[in-house]
């Protein structure tokens, strides 16, 4: 039925949203996937990718550059030379993402 979805799909859900409306979007997300629904989503948000995400990919100009969890994506480039330049500290998915993208604005 539509109101019982196997599937998922988000477009940058929480963009724009408040503290509230946030966190009762992504305590509606954790119970779809306690359900066992798959769910799809975009996000510019590589912190709530890491936090929230079983897999990650990472997409630049329409393209996907790597696919994996977020452990596994930060462990596969932890080392490298651009991720460690990237990071202030720990390294975190934003820091891979950067990296792998590069540090420019897009128009």
């Amino acid at each position: 039925t539509v109101h019982d979805p196997p599937l998922v799909l988000l477009d940058e859900p929480t963009s724009g949203l408040d503290p509230q409306a946030r966190r009762q979007l992504w305590d509606r997300i954790e119970r779809f996937r306690k359900e066992g629904r798959s769910i799809l989503l975009t996000t510019h948000s590589m912190e709530e990718a890491q936090a929230v995400c079983d897999r990650v990919a990472i997409m630049d100009h329409g393209k996907i550059l790597t696919v994996g969890t977020p452990a596994a994506l930060i462990a596969a480039h932890r080392d490298d030379p651009q991720v460690r330049q990237a990071a202030h500290g720990e390294v975190t998915l934003e820091d891979v993402f950067i990296a792998l993208t590069g540090r420019e604005l897009r128009d």
